[in-house]
């Protein structure tokens, strides 16, 4: 919630370094939100951001840094936007590379040990870690197969966000534990109907949730329908 009492937004990160399928399905989750909602929603790319991992360098366990980490690279720039009041919700999406997150993903991710270094330091530039306990988070999967490792990727996805507080909604009641998409390598336009459906649930939990953790009434109910068009999505190319 903002300083004036308004909660305004729902963040979509896509950890692809490509402006592809991840991308695009991230997208489709912050726009059905959106249109279920009215709230506003901001979509951040990992794609062409240089993003290092954390080396275990302690600089962060002393309170003498200009900004909570030494490493000079976008990885502030995007966390920032995470940190403004009014967050809502939180959708992060990557690619399936060898059944995990793509290494980018996974260092943008490494590198938020900075709000846990008070936890171990009592020096540490960070007093308290952020409290995201009112943020309803969602995952998203891209594969090139259908079963080509998106559980696993999202399994890590979830264990990151619960490890930094969010509250975590999947899919229900399509039994699964986020938008597992399936878009055949090679591909260039979608074709996975059931991972846009799944965009769909995620979405109305994630402003569901969301409202009800930042104790705001539902403006609109969250029923389910089938999904637009797909033509309506465009064509992309890659991952």
């Amino acid at each position: 919630m903002t300083e004036d009492g308004t909660i305004n937004r729902i963040v979509g990160i896509s950890g692809s370094p490509r402006h592809g399928f991840t991308e695009l399905f991230v997208a489709e989750v912050l726009k059905q939100a959106r249109e279920i909602s009215g709230l506003d929603t901001q979509l951040l790319s990992l794609a062409g951001k240089r993003i290092l991992s954390c080396d275990d360098c302690k600089a962060c366990n002393k309170r003498d840094l200009p900004r909570l980490c030494k490493i000079q690279d976008d990885w502030y720039d995007i966390v920032s936007e995470l940190l403004r009041p009014g967050l809502v919700g939180l959708v992060i999406g990557g690619p399936v590379y060898t059944f995990n997150p793509n290494s980018k993903l996974v260092a943008f991710m490494e590198r938020f040990t900075v709000f846990h270094q008070r936890n171990y330091f009592p020096d540490a530039h960070s007093e308290t870690a952020p409290d995201w306990s009112r943020t309803a988070a969602g995952v998203v999967a891209v594969g090139g197969g259908r079963n080509g490792g998106q559980e696993a990727t999202m399994t890590s996805l979830i264990n990151w966000l619960l490890t930094n507080g969010f509250a975590i909604v999947g899919c229900y009641p399509r039994s699964s534990i986020g938008v597992s998409c399936y878009e055949p390598t090679g591909s260039t336009a979608v074709s996975d109907e059931r991972g846009i459906k799944l965009a769909k649930i995620l979405a109305a939990n994630i402003v569901k949730t969301g409202l009800a953790l930042q104790g705001a009434p539902e403006e609109k109910p969250m029923a389910y329908h089938e999904p637009a068009d797909l033509s309506l999505l465009g064509t992309r190319i890659g991952s």
